[in-house]
């Protein structure tokens, strides 16, 4: 059974009970490393969002492309400067919460290494599985590096 990280129960002032976790009066529950409200009341206006951001972000070929991917690279690192810059300003393992995040193209494409940050990415649509799989793959990717460099050491 999963459970949350010690320090996302921590920072939410939360309760881990392994499987659920409770914030206030609401409950959530971690499946395949998010964690989802037992019960979400959404306007209208959401639901409309949630859809249409949902179906955008399935069609991986338009926004997963390099091309793509660079762009949202570029614009964050015109915004903010780069990461590597800003990282040795903030405390260890800094927070960072996404509200709204989508797809995580963002993070995955700004924040890198991943291991450097402790990571908290909100989304009501379903995008967040498409999120979901691209952080596996992108820490898969960065072990796959980790083991490589220390089999060059070796």
């Amino acid at each position: 059974m999963e459970t949350a990280p010690s320090w996302f129960c921590e920072i939410m002032r939360a309760q881990n009970f392994g499987d659920t976790l409770s914030c206030g009066s609401k409950t959530y529950v971690y499946r395949n490393g998010v964690w989802n409200a037992s019960h979400l009341d959404v306007s209208d206006q959401q639901k409309q969002t949630e859809e249409i951001f949902a179906f955008k972000w399935k069609k991986e070929t338009t926004f997963n492309s390099p091309e793509a991917l660079g762009r949202v690279r570029d614009w964050l690192i015109e915004r903010y400067g780069t990461f590597s810059a800003l990282l040795p300003l903030l405390p260890p393992e800094p927070v960072v919460l996404d509200a709204g995040c989508g797809a995580g193209m963002s993070a995955l494409e700004y924040f890198k290494p991943l291991s450097k940050i402790r990571y908290i990415g909100c989304d009501i649509s379903e995008a967040i599985w498409v999120a979901v799989k691209r952080f596996n793959l992108q820490q898969e990717r960065e072990r796959e590096r980790e083991r490589e460099r220390e089999n060059l050491h070796s």
